[in-house]
C-alpha cells in the first residue's frame, strides 16, 4: 500500500540521526535474525527453576510458530520486500547494506516479519510468567521489531501482523502449557485408597 511506502521513505529521511545509532540498530536486528537472541535467552532460562516453564514455552513457540511463518506462510503469501517496489528505498537499502560489513540484503518474502513474530512470542511469554519483566520485555521486543522498519526491509503491516500473531500464539501456548502442567501434577499426586 502507498501509505506504507510513504512511511518507510519518512523513516529513511528522518529517523537515522547518526552512524552510531545505525550501528546499535544493526546489532539489535542481527540479534533477532533466526530468533537467535530469543533462543539463547530461552536456553539460559532452562537452567533456572523459576524460569524453566517460560523457556520451554518460548522454545516451542519459536520452533513451531516462527518456523511455520518462515518455511510455509512466507512462501505461500510471497509478498515482495518493500525496497523491491520502490526505487528510492532500493537505493537506500542496497547502498546501506553494501557499505555494512555486518549483514547482507535480506532475501525471501516479506510477510510476516519473523523478527516481530519471534520478539512478541518471547516478550508476551516473559510478561505473562514474570510480571516485573513485562515492560522491559515488550520494549526490547518492540525495538527488535522496529529495526525491520528502520532498515526498510519490511512493510509496517508485516511488522504489526508479526507482533499481533506473536502475542496471540504466545497466549495459546501458555494456556496449553498450563493445562499440561496441571495434568502432570495430577499424575504425580499419590492416590489414596479408602481402607
Amino acid at each position: 500500500m502507498q501509505w506504507e511506502l510513504d512511511f518507510l521513505r519518512w523513516v529513511v529521511d528522518h529517523l537515522h540521526p547518526s552512524a552510531a545509532v545505525d550501528w546499535v540498530m544493526k546489532i539489535i536486528t542481527v540479534m533477532g535474525d533466526m530468533a537467535v537472541i530469543w533462543f539463547l535467552l530461552a536456553i539460559v532460562m532452562l537452567f533456572f527453576k523459576g524460569f524453566r516453564k517460560t523457556g520451554i514455552v518460548m522454545i516451542v513457540g519459536l520452533i513451531f510458530v516462527a518456523g511455520f511463518n518462515l518455511y510455509i506462510l512466507k512462501p505461500i503469501i510471497n509478498r515482495p520486500r518493500p525496497f523491491l517496489d520502490d526505487p528510492y528505498l532500493a537505493s537506500y537499502v542496497y547502498g546501506f547494506f553494501e557499505s555494512s560489513g555486518l549483514f547482507k540484503v535480506p532475501d525471501g518474502a516479506s510477510f510476516m516479519s519473523g523478527h516481530a513474530l519471534s520478539a512478541f512470542i518471547s516478550a508476551a511469554t516473559i510478561a505473562h510468567y514474570h510480571k516485573k519483566l513485562a515492560i522491559p520485555a515488550y520494549i526490547f521486543g518492540a525495538i527488535v521489531a522496529f529495526t525491520r522498519l528502520y532498515f526498510v526491509v519490511h512493510y509496517p503491516t508485516d511488522t504489526l501482523a508479526g507482533a499481533a500473531t506473536g502475542v496471540l500464539f504466545a497466549y495459546l501456548l501458555i494456556i496449553l502449557a498450563d493445562k499440561i502442567e496441571v495434568q502432570i501434577r495430577k499424575r504425580k499426586e499419590p492416590t489414596h485408597h479408602a481402607t
